[in-house]
């Protein structure tokens, strides 16, 4: 075969596979060895791995050293015939996952895949993974197979990977919605002990992880958002309640109160979104709070709230109930006597 119409067969191959092209594929176009030494001494073909070129002039693949390891596995089938997940295939894995993600800064000193089957390598720098992996657990990134975001982190945390290097992935991956955070707290509290928090739930293992990166995770910020935004609203609540009750007084000054001030720090730190009930508890241990509650008698127009209050606050009984005429455009529910 003449030498450009070798390199145009090749460069068809390479399009599709990031500009790369295996000497078994090339073989398979009969382009045979001497051909391809041939091209590379022209400085058509560049040698990139054993048995892996890339075709001059095509643009520079991400990843090049796990691209050119996968596929190496499997050199013969095209790229665009695999998925990762065949007897002689593979899919790029644990810390090299966290580089095709580009998630955190965790060090990759090694190609790392998982194989589905024992097998060795006689390439330095590639580390293989005995496993089968669930299709779940894989996903294309720029035409490379590659563990789920969930599945890197679990593989990292089963090889003992520092706690910082693993919240910072965490972190990056919450932060571009690349993880189902409740999905993954459920499936590392397995590995709680290893971080030496034997009795910690998925969710504060989490935490915890993110946490040693120096960073924090965003929705543990909306949550304390959203605590203060429930406790602003019971406030407010109560303020609309106590219209021309001499008790408002009382409400006025609870921004002084030391114990409301503790109150509202001890929910805005919160990792879950109180619900009224308990943010009504919470704020039981507030004299004038208590005061002013004891003194809304049928000024309460939401029941709901009335009987959590009730049976919040030690020695509040029912509260008298006063009909209203429901104003036009709302809920009868929201209203007593309906």
């Amino acid at each position: 075969m003449k030498r450009d119409e070798a390199f145009r067969a090749l460069a068809e191959i390479a399009a599709d596979q990031a500009g790369l092209v295996t000497a078994a594929q090339a073989a398979a176009r009969s382009v045979d060895r001497v051909t391809q030494l041939r091209l590379c001494q022209a400085q058509l073909l560049q040698n990139v791995g054993r048995g892996v070129y890339r075709v001059t002039g095509a643009s520079p693949p991400s990843h090049l050293e796990s691209r050119v390891a996968w596929l190496r596995l499997d050199p013969s089938r095209p790229a665009w015939r695999r998925t990762g997940l065949g007897v002689d295939d593979g899919v790029v894995s644990h810390r090299s996952a966290c580089l095709v993600h580009e998630l955190g800064d965790i060090p990759a000193p090694e190609t790392e895949l998982t194989v589905p089957r024992r097998r060795t390598t006689r390439e330095l720098g590639i580390r293989l993974h005995i496993e089968r992996l669930d299709p779940e657990d894989v996903t294309i990134v720029d035409g490379l197979p590659v563990t789920t975001v969930t599945r890197t982190v679990m593989d990292l945390m089963r090889n003992g990977a520092d706690a910082g290097h693993v919240g910072g992935v965490i972190a990056n991956a919450e932060r571009r919605n690349l993880v189902d955070l409740d999905s993954l707290a459920e499936r590392i509290s397995r590995f709680a002990p290893k971080y030496a928090l034997a009795e910690a739930s998925g969710d504060e293992l989490l935490s915890a992880l993110v946490e040693q990166a120096g960073q924090r995770l965003e929705c543990d910020s909306v949550r304390e958002s959203t605590s203060m935004a429930a406790l602003t609203g019971l406030v407010e609540g109560y303020k609309l309640a106590l219209v021309g009750n001499p008790g408002l007084e009382a409400l006025h000054s609870l921004g002084d109160d030391p114990a409301f001030t503790e109150a509202i720090r001890r929910i805005s730190t919160s990792v879950t979104i109180p619900s009224t009930m308990e943010t009504i508890q919470k704020l039981a241990v507030i004299p004038a709070l208590v005061e002013v509650t004891r003194n809304l008698g049928s000024q309460f127009m939401v029941p709901s709230i009335q009987r959590m209050a009730a049976s919040a606050i030690p020695g509040i009984g029912p509260l008298a109930v006063r009909s209203r005429k429901r104003p036009k455009g709302s809920r009868s529910k929201d209203y007593i006597g309906q």
